[in-house]
């Protein structure tokens, strides 16, 4: 009967080893299960941020091309090359669109021819 009882306090220690075990993988699992999807997330912010990236780095080009640059003077500008000549043409006051919007389509263009 003595030996029963010898045997129980190391039954228990070895259950308590056993479960403490179990519960320690199980946590190890789900942190790295967590660790997985940040990682994935993390892929794809980066994936979608080095595409625009490309866009960033494409429009920086296009801006400092000399065409560009030229184009922007011209129209935020109003400026000219030397021998250019500028043309400012006028939009119509809105009483007059609001006429033309109600001619008939053969009025507007006798009105634009004559």
């Amino acid at each position: 009967m003595r030996k029963h009882a010898s045997k129980r306090p190391v039954f228990y220690l070895l259950l308590f080893v056993f479960l403490y075990l179990i519960i320690s993988a199980g946590r190890n699992l789900f942190t790295t299960l967590r660790a997985s999807g940040r990682l994935e997330t993390a892929e794809k912010e980066n994936t979608g941020l080095k595409g625009k990236n490309r866009e960033l780095k494409a429009l920086l080009n296009k801006v400092q091309t000399r065409e560009f640059i030229e184009g922007e003077i011209r129209d935020k500008l109003n400026m000219a090359k030397q021998g250019e000549k500028i043309v400012i043409m006028s939009e119509l006051p809105a009483d007059e669109k609001k006429e033309e919007k109600d001619l008939a389509n053969w009025e507007r263009w006798r009105r634009l021819f004559f």
